[in-house]
């Protein structure tokens, strides 16, 4: 932002108008997707709503994902991968957490918030 105040929206995939969450997407100048990791997957819905994504609007916006897992935490890699190819500027590598997350999870997922802000 331009006098580093943020508007932070958040929204629930599962529950959310996809329409709107699909504007917040396209209008926002950055983007942090969190997903779990379910059968070496994000679940549908949030391929569903990122394949609403513009990538001439997303085009160098700043984007990073995090998600939990059990056994194998493919959905980070994946969603990386997907918000690459929409032309977002991925942060990092994400963060993923087995299970459900400690302190020092949540502190970790506090700084790469902080720097996928500090690129938007």
């Amino acid at each position: 932002s331009k006098n580093g105040a943020l508007d932070v929206q958040m929204r629930d995939m599962v529950f959310a108008d996809r329409g709107e969450v699909a504007s917040l997407l396209n209008s926002a100048d950055a983007l942090l997707v969190g997903s779990c990791t379910i059968n070496r997957d994000a679940p549908g819905v949030v391929w569903d709503i990122l394949s609403r994504a513009d990538a001439i609007n997303t085009h160098g916006k700043a984007a990073g994902a995090f998600g939990s897992y059990g056994w194998s935490g493919e959905a980070v890699p994946m969603l990386r991968d997907r918000l690459t190819h929409l032309k977002y500027n991925f942060v990092g590598d994400g963060v993923r957490v087995v299970f459900q997350p400690t302190e020092n999870d949540l502190a970790a997922m506090r700084l790469y918030a902080a720097q996928v802000a500090a690129k938007a």
